[in-house]
Protein backbone atom coordinates (compact mmCIF):
# COMPACT_ATOMS: atom_id res chain seq x y z
CA UNK A 1 0.00 0.00 0.00
CA UNK A 2 1.69 3.53 -0.89
CA UNK A 3 2.34 5.23 2.15
CA UNK A 4 0.09 8.77 1.06
CA UNK A 5 -2.74 6.39 1.09
CA UNK A 6 -2.75 5.21 4.79
CA UNK A 7 -1.39 8.80 6.39
CA UNK A 8 -3.92 10.62 4.42
CA UNK A 9 -7.09 8.74 6.11
CA UNK A 10 -4.82 8.95 9.56
CA UNK A 11 -4.75 12.52 9.23
CA UNK A 12 -8.27 13.12 7.95
CA UNK A 13 -9.52 11.01 11.62
CA UNK A 14 -7.11 13.27 13.60
CA UNK A 15 -8.52 16.38 12.44
CA UNK A 16 -12.15 15.10 13.10
CA UNK A 17 -11.27 13.84 16.53
CA UNK A 18 -9.77 17.71 17.48
CA UNK A 19 -12.79 19.33 15.72
CA UNK A 20 -15.10 17.50 17.71
CA UNK A 21 -13.32 18.18 20.86
CA UNK A 22 -13.18 21.75 20.21
CA UNK A 23 -16.77 22.08 19.44
CA UNK A 24 -17.75 20.18 22.15
CA UNK A 25 -15.23 22.70 24.52
CA UNK A 26 -17.34 26.05 22.96
CA UNK A 27 -21.09 24.62 23.37
CA UNK A 28 -20.11 23.89 26.69
CA UNK A 29 -18.34 27.49 27.40
CA UNK A 30 -20.13 30.05 29.06
CA UNK A 31 -18.84 33.87 28.38
CA UNK A 32 -15.13 34.57 27.21
CA UNK A 33 -12.50 36.92 27.38
CA UNK A 34 -12.07 40.22 26.07
CA UNK A 35 -15.03 42.31 24.19
CA UNK A 36 -16.81 38.89 22.71
CA UNK A 37 -17.95 37.90 26.11
CA UNK A 38 -21.56 36.59 25.88
CA UNK A 39 -23.46 34.28 27.53
CA UNK A 40 -25.38 31.08 25.53
CA UNK A 41 -28.59 30.21 26.29
CA UNK A 42 -30.66 27.70 26.21
CA UNK A 43 -34.09 27.94 24.39
CA UNK A 44 -35.72 24.41 25.58
CA UNK A 45 -35.21 20.50 25.29
CA UNK A 46 -38.09 20.73 22.71
CA UNK A 47 -37.42 19.39 18.71
CA UNK A 48 -37.48 22.36 16.82
CA UNK A 49 -40.60 21.75 15.12
CA UNK A 50 -42.18 22.40 18.14
CA UNK A 51 -40.87 25.82 19.13
CA UNK A 52 -43.45 28.20 16.93
CA UNK A 53 -45.91 26.38 19.30
CA UNK A 54 -44.37 27.86 22.50
CA UNK A 55 -43.93 31.03 24.37
CA UNK A 56 -39.70 32.03 23.79
CA UNK A 57 -37.84 34.75 25.24
CA UNK A 58 -35.76 36.01 23.06
CA UNK A 59 -32.38 36.97 24.18
CA UNK A 60 -30.16 39.35 23.26
CA UNK A 61 -26.50 38.35 23.79
CA UNK A 62 -25.27 39.89 27.20
CA UNK A 63 -21.60 40.59 28.69
CA UNK A 64 -23.06 40.18 32.15
CA UNK A 65 -24.10 36.86 34.10
CA UNK A 66 -27.75 36.62 34.69
CA UNK A 67 -30.35 34.15 35.15
CA UNK A 68 -33.14 34.55 32.27
CA UNK A 69 -36.54 31.99 32.06
CA UNK A 70 -36.34 29.70 29.64
CA UNK A 71 -39.70 29.43 27.15
CA UNK A 72 -42.50 27.23 28.31
CA UNK A 73 -45.40 25.08 27.23
CA UNK A 74 -48.41 27.76 27.21
CA UNK A 75 -51.69 27.40 28.34
CA UNK A 76 -53.14 29.16 25.11
CA UNK A 77 -53.76 28.21 21.21
CA UNK A 78 -50.80 29.49 19.63
CA UNK A 79 -52.10 31.60 16.83
CA UNK A 80 -49.90 34.76 15.39
CA UNK A 81 -52.26 35.86 13.34
CA UNK A 82 -55.20 36.78 15.45
CA UNK A 83 -56.03 40.52 16.25
CA UNK A 84 -54.35 42.06 19.27
CA UNK A 85 -56.93 44.25 21.55
CA UNK A 86 -55.16 46.32 24.09
CA UNK A 87 -57.44 47.60 26.44
CA UNK A 88 -56.58 50.71 28.99
CA UNK A 89 -58.62 50.85 32.12
CA UNK A 90 -58.99 53.81 34.48
CA UNK A 91 -58.75 54.06 38.64
CA UNK A 92 -61.87 53.24 40.23
CA UNK A 93 -62.02 56.09 42.37
CA UNK A 94 -61.36 59.41 40.29
CA UNK A 95 -59.29 61.20 42.97
CA UNK A 96 -56.96 58.74 42.02
CA UNK A 97 -54.53 58.33 39.46
CA UNK A 98 -54.09 54.71 38.46
CA UNK A 99 -54.87 52.04 35.91
CA UNK A 100 -54.25 49.09 33.93
CA UNK A 101 -53.22 47.65 30.51
CA UNK A 102 -54.68 43.86 28.89
CA UNK A 103 -53.14 43.05 25.90
CA UNK A 104 -55.56 40.00 24.76
CA UNK A 105 -54.61 38.24 21.66
CA UNK A 106 -57.01 35.48 21.22
CA UNK A 107 -56.87 33.49 24.36
CA UNK A 108 -53.30 35.18 25.30
CA UNK A 109 -53.62 37.89 28.20
CA UNK A 110 -51.04 39.92 29.67
CA UNK A 111 -51.71 42.21 32.28
CA UNK A 112 -49.95 45.29 32.65
CA UNK A 113 -50.54 47.03 36.42
CA UNK A 114 -53.60 46.87 38.21
CA UNK A 115 -53.66 50.20 40.27
CA UNK A 116 -57.35 50.56 40.17
CA UNK A 117 -59.70 48.45 42.37
CA UNK A 118 -59.43 44.97 41.96
CA UNK A 119 -63.06 43.82 42.06
CA UNK A 120 -63.59 45.97 39.38
CA UNK A 121 -60.59 45.15 37.40
CA UNK A 122 -61.62 41.41 37.76
CA UNK A 123 -65.22 42.37 36.61
CA UNK A 124 -63.43 43.87 33.66
CA UNK A 125 -61.38 40.58 32.98
CA UNK A 126 -64.44 38.29 33.27
CA UNK A 127 -66.13 40.74 31.00
CA UNK A 128 -63.46 39.91 28.37
CA UNK A 129 -63.92 36.12 29.26
CA UNK A 130 -60.27 36.11 31.13
CA UNK A 131 -60.20 33.21 32.83
CA UNK A 132 -56.34 32.99 33.51
CA UNK A 133 -53.29 35.52 32.75
CA UNK A 134 -50.12 34.00 31.19
CA UNK A 135 -48.42 37.33 32.04
CA UNK A 136 -48.93 40.02 34.95
CA UNK A 137 -46.27 42.78 34.71
CA UNK A 138 -46.44 44.88 38.05
CA UNK A 139 -43.88 47.78 36.45
CA UNK A 140 -43.93 50.34 39.44
CA UNK A 141 -43.82 49.80 42.95
CA UNK A 142 -46.12 52.50 43.84
CA UNK A 143 -50.07 52.16 44.70
CA UNK A 144 -51.23 53.71 41.42
CA UNK A 145 -49.71 50.77 39.49
CA UNK A 146 -50.33 47.83 42.06
CA UNK A 147 -53.16 48.81 44.00
CA UNK A 148 -55.49 46.15 42.79
CA UNK A 149 -52.70 43.19 42.50
CA UNK A 150 -53.69 41.54 45.57
CA UNK A 151 -57.42 40.78 45.17
CA UNK A 152 -56.17 40.02 41.13
CA UNK A 153 -54.07 37.21 42.30
CA UNK A 154 -56.79 35.78 44.61
CA UNK A 155 -59.49 34.92 42.22
CA UNK A 156 -57.45 34.84 38.71
CA UNK A 157 -54.78 32.43 37.99
CA UNK A 158 -51.28 34.01 36.87
CA UNK A 159 -48.56 31.87 34.93
CA UNK A 160 -45.74 34.32 34.99
CA UNK A 161 -45.28 37.73 37.36
CA UNK A 162 -42.67 39.96 35.84
CA UNK A 163 -41.88 42.41 39.22
CA UNK A 164 -39.96 45.68 39.39
CA UNK A 165 -36.40 45.39 40.09
CA UNK A 166 -35.03 47.22 42.99
CA UNK A 167 -37.82 49.43 43.97
CA UNK A 168 -38.48 51.18 47.03
CA UNK A 169 -41.08 49.56 48.60
CA UNK A 170 -44.10 50.97 50.86
CA UNK A 171 -45.80 48.42 53.11
CA UNK A 172 -48.41 47.73 50.83
CA UNK A 173 -45.73 46.53 48.15
CA UNK A 174 -43.97 44.84 50.30
CA UNK A 175 -47.56 43.04 51.74
CA UNK A 176 -47.86 41.98 48.18
CA UNK A 177 -44.73 40.60 47.42
CA UNK A 178 -45.24 38.22 50.40
CA UNK A 179 -48.56 37.72 49.04
CA UNK A 180 -47.22 36.69 46.10
CA UNK A 181 -44.72 34.38 47.54
CA UNK A 182 -47.59 32.26 49.40
CA UNK A 183 -48.74 31.55 46.08
CA UNK A 184 -45.68 30.18 44.18
CA UNK A 185 -46.36 31.89 41.18
CA UNK A 186 -43.62 31.62 38.45
CA UNK A 187 -41.02 35.12 38.24
CA UNK A 188 -40.19 35.59 35.63
CA UNK A 189 -36.68 37.57 34.71
CA UNK A 190 -36.44 40.04 32.30
CA UNK A 191 -33.60 42.67 31.88
CA UNK A 192 -32.69 46.14 29.94
CA UNK A 193 -32.68 44.88 26.09
CA UNK A 194 -34.60 41.54 26.87
CA UNK A 195 -37.48 40.67 24.35
CA UNK A 196 -40.22 38.31 25.54
CA UNK A 197 -42.65 36.58 22.83
CA UNK A 198 -45.95 36.08 23.58
CA UNK A 199 -48.04 34.40 20.81
CA UNK A 200 -46.44 36.66 18.15
CA UNK A 201 -46.46 39.88 20.38
CA UNK A 202 -42.74 40.87 21.55
CA UNK A 203 -42.06 42.71 24.45
CA UNK A 204 -39.04 45.04 24.01
CA UNK A 205 -37.71 46.15 27.75
CA UNK A 206 -36.23 49.34 27.57
CA UNK A 207 -35.96 50.19 31.14
CA UNK A 208 -34.68 49.76 33.53
CA UNK A 209 -31.54 50.17 32.93
CA UNK A 210 -28.80 47.97 33.40
CA UNK A 211 -27.38 47.73 37.31
CA UNK A 212 -24.60 50.27 36.89
CA UNK A 213 -26.76 52.75 35.57
CA UNK A 214 -29.78 52.78 37.89
CA UNK A 215 -31.12 55.44 38.99
CA UNK A 216 -32.33 53.62 42.50
CA UNK A 217 -35.74 55.55 42.61
CA UNK A 218 -39.36 53.51 41.56
CA UNK A 219 -40.34 55.66 38.65
CA UNK A 220 -36.87 56.09 36.95
CA UNK A 221 -36.26 52.37 37.56
CA UNK A 222 -39.76 51.18 36.13
CA UNK A 223 -40.22 49.05 33.61
CA UNK A 224 -40.62 50.24 30.52
CA UNK A 225 -41.69 48.19 27.27
CA UNK A 226 -41.71 48.75 23.29
CA UNK A 227 -44.50 46.17 21.98
CA UNK A 228 -44.63 44.80 18.75
CA UNK A 229 -47.04 42.60 17.00
CA UNK A 230 -45.91 42.55 13.13
CA UNK A 231 -45.79 46.22 12.07
CA UNK A 232 -47.82 48.22 14.43
CA UNK A 233 -45.97 49.06 17.35
CA UNK A 234 -46.67 50.49 21.14
CA UNK A 235 -44.25 52.55 23.50
CA UNK A 236 -45.50 52.08 27.24
CA UNK A 237 -43.53 53.95 29.48
CA UNK A 238 -44.78 53.34 32.55
CA UNK A 239 -44.30 56.28 35.75
CA UNK A 240 -40.18 56.82 33.94
CA UNK A 241 -38.79 60.29 35.08
CA UNK A 242 -36.32 62.70 33.13
CA UNK A 243 -33.39 60.03 33.98
CA UNK A 244 -34.80 56.86 32.27
CA UNK A 245 -36.11 58.74 29.50
CA UNK A 246 -32.68 60.51 28.53
CA UNK A 247 -31.37 57.25 29.02
CA UNK A 248 -34.26 55.22 26.49
CA UNK A 249 -33.31 57.95 24.57
CA UNK A 250 -29.42 57.70 24.17
CA UNK A 251 -29.62 53.51 23.82
CA UNK A 252 -32.30 53.32 21.25
CA UNK A 253 -32.19 56.86 19.18
CA UNK A 254 -34.85 56.69 16.14
CA UNK A 255 -35.38 52.96 16.91
CA UNK A 256 -38.11 54.22 19.42
CA UNK A 257 -40.08 55.24 16.26
CA UNK A 258 -44.15 53.98 17.39
CA UNK A 259 -47.48 54.08 16.22
CA UNK A 260 -48.69 54.53 19.81
CA UNK A 261 -47.11 56.15 22.63
CA UNK A 262 -48.31 56.47 26.16
CA UNK A 263 -47.70 59.38 27.40
CA UNK A 264 -45.41 58.39 31.05
CA UNK A 265 -46.91 59.43 34.79
CA UNK A 266 -50.18 59.95 33.73
CA UNK A 267 -49.33 62.85 32.01
CA UNK A 268 -48.99 64.78 34.86
CA UNK A 269 -45.14 65.39 34.28
CA UNK A 270 -43.76 67.45 31.05
CA UNK A 271 -40.13 67.01 31.98
CA UNK A 272 -37.53 68.55 29.19
CA UNK A 273 -36.84 65.04 28.21
CA UNK A 274 -40.47 64.42 27.37
CA UNK A 275 -39.75 66.83 23.79
CA UNK A 276 -36.89 64.94 22.96
CA UNK A 277 -38.53 61.84 24.02
CA UNK A 278 -41.84 62.41 22.06
CA UNK A 279 -39.83 63.09 18.92
CA UNK A 280 -38.10 60.82 19.11
CA UNK A 281 -41.09 58.36 19.65
CA UNK A 282 -42.84 60.22 16.63
CA UNK A 283 -46.36 58.40 17.43
CA UNK A 284 -49.13 58.77 15.28
CA UNK A 285 -51.64 58.70 18.63
CA UNK A 286 -50.79 58.89 22.19
CA UNK A 287 -52.69 57.69 24.82
CA UNK A 288 -52.91 59.21 28.66
CA UNK A 289 -54.35 56.84 31.68
CA UNK A 290 -55.71 57.88 34.55
CA UNK A 291 -58.54 60.43 36.20
CA UNK A 292 -59.71 63.74 35.06
CA UNK A 293 -58.61 64.66 38.96
CA UNK A 294 -55.82 67.27 37.69
CA UNK A 295 -56.51 69.96 40.11
CA UNK A 296 -53.22 71.88 39.18
CA UNK A 297 -53.85 71.61 35.43
CA UNK A 298 -50.85 69.93 35.06
CA UNK A 299 -51.35 68.01 32.13
CA UNK A 300 -52.05 71.37 30.17
CA UNK A 301 -48.62 71.94 29.10
CA UNK A 302 -47.95 67.80 28.53
CA UNK A 303 -51.20 67.68 26.00
CA UNK A 304 -49.70 71.13 24.37
CA UNK A 305 -46.50 69.23 23.51
CA UNK A 306 -49.13 66.75 21.36
CA UNK A 307 -51.20 69.52 20.22
CA UNK A 308 -48.24 71.72 18.17
CA UNK A 309 -47.08 67.94 16.35
CA UNK A 310 -51.02 67.08 15.50
CA UNK A 311 -51.04 63.90 17.30
CA UNK A 312 -54.39 63.11 18.48
CA UNK A 313 -55.50 62.34 22.10
CA UNK A 314 -57.06 59.33 23.82
CA UNK A 315 -57.77 59.12 27.43
CA UNK A 316 -59.37 57.24 29.70
CA UNK A 317 -61.17 60.46 31.25
CA UNK A 318 -63.48 63.01 29.61
CA UNK A 319 -62.10 66.19 31.37
CA UNK A 320 -65.62 68.04 30.58
CA UNK A 321 -68.58 65.51 31.50
CA UNK A 322 -66.08 64.69 34.29
CA UNK A 323 -65.83 60.72 33.49
CA UNK A 324 -63.90 57.93 33.29
CA UNK A 325 -63.46 55.77 30.30
CA UNK A 326 -62.05 52.35 28.67
CA UNK A 327 -60.53 52.75 25.65
CA UNK A 328 -60.16 49.94 23.15
CA UNK A 329 -57.23 49.57 20.49
CA UNK A 330 -57.75 46.75 18.29
CA UNK A 331 -55.02 45.95 15.63
CA UNK A 332 -54.46 43.97 12.68
CA UNK A 333 -50.77 44.11 12.61
CA UNK A 334 -51.30 46.77 10.12
CA UNK A 335 -54.23 49.14 10.59
CA UNK A 336 -55.52 50.02 14.35
CA UNK A 337 -58.61 51.35 15.30
CA UNK A 338 -59.53 53.29 19.05
CA UNK A 339 -62.76 52.88 20.27
CA UNK A 340 -64.25 54.01 24.42
CA UNK A 341 -67.05 53.08 26.00
CA UNK A 342 -68.40 54.63 29.43
CA UNK A 343 -66.09 52.87 32.77
CA UNK A 344 -67.76 50.79 35.11
CA UNK A 345 -68.60 51.69 38.64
Amino acid sequence: MRKDMFIMPLLLCLFLFNFGCINQGEENKVGGTGNNTSIRYTISAFHINEIKNISIILLQRTQENKTNQMSYTPSYTYDPTKELVIYFFPPANPNNQGGAILLKKGDADVLIDAGINGTILIRYLQALNVDDIELFIITCADPNHYRGAKTLIKYIPIEHILLPQNPEMDQGFISLLNFIRSKNIDSLHLSYNDEYEINGVVFTVLNPQPTERRFYDNHNDAYAFRIKDRAFSIILPSSIEEGAMAAIIDNFGDSLRSDVFELPNFGLKGTAALDLFITKCAPKDAVILGSYKDDFNKRYTVMEKLRVRGIPIHSTFDNIAKKLKVLKLITDGSTYQFYEEEAKK
